[in-house]
């Protein structure tokens, strides 16, 4: 299967200040020089996207750290890609905290919409996948993404007849799909960025809308023609 190369467009990306990873401090205690090194990281998956990862003398280069730092500190490539993925992953948890409350269809759209305007994160999932990680949790919060998915379905937003986890592990991986592949799709079908993320979203949310009950009540059928 292809992989995401060349540079992601340009954005927030290009600083990434998410909360707790500055970019440059002067400070080289240890827990500045880490953020730092998650932060060249990042910016690094961001510009050149998941093709080949990266090496951490690459990321020593960007940061303008020692080199024998990111060995002392993290020892592989792979250690260091989690910490950055921990980091922004707290950021974007209280992003789906904050959408817990709405319903499904609005909850899902809103963080498709988040997740293509920064994409990174899918990215760095996507590094790690393909890296082997078997610690890799791609629904680190799956308790309460399925007590969701429970009231919604009580709700009357999702037919009953539909199994919940398909429902998320589907639903996700629409999302992370688009942002890992987002800049081959806009170089393949040659549309501008705008276009093609709002025609998307507008196709995301009516699949998402006909997992609701049928109009008449009956179970949605198991299988089509």
């Amino acid at each position: 299967m292809g992989v995401v190369s060349g540079p992601a467009r340009p954005g927030p990306l290009e600083s990434l200040s998410y909360p707790g990873v500055p970019v440059r401090k002067s400070s080289r205690d240890r827990r500045a020089t880490e953020a730092e090194l998650e932060a060249a990281a990042l910016r690094l998956i961001a510009r050149e996207g998941i093709l080949g990862g990266i090496r951490l003398r690459e990321v020593a280069t960007e940061a303008g750290i020692n080199r024998a730092l990111v060995y002392q500190y993290y020892g592989s490539r792979r250690a260091l890609i989690r910490a950055a993925l921990r980091t922004i992953r707290s950021s974007r948890n209280r992003v789906i905290e904050a959408l817990r409350s709405l319903p499904f269809v609005e909850r899902r759209r809103i963080l498709f919409r988040e997740s293509v305007e920064d994409p990174v994160f899918a990215r760095v999932e996507a590094l790690l996948a393909l890296d082997g990680d078997d610690e890799l949790l791609v629904f680190p919060t799956l308790d309460a993404g399925l007590r969701e998915l429970e009231r919604d379905r009580a709700a009357g937003e999702l037919d009953p007849s539909l199994d919940l986890s398909a429902v998320h592990a589907v639903s996700i991986s629409v999302q992370l799909g688009y942002c890992i592949f987002r800049d081959n799709f806009l170089a393949e079908l040659g549309m501008p960025a705008e276009e093609l993320d709002r025609h998307a979203e507008e196709v995301l949310v009516r699949m998402l809308a006909g997992l609701r009950p049928p109009a008449d009540g009956g179970a949605a059928a198991g299988h089509h023609g």
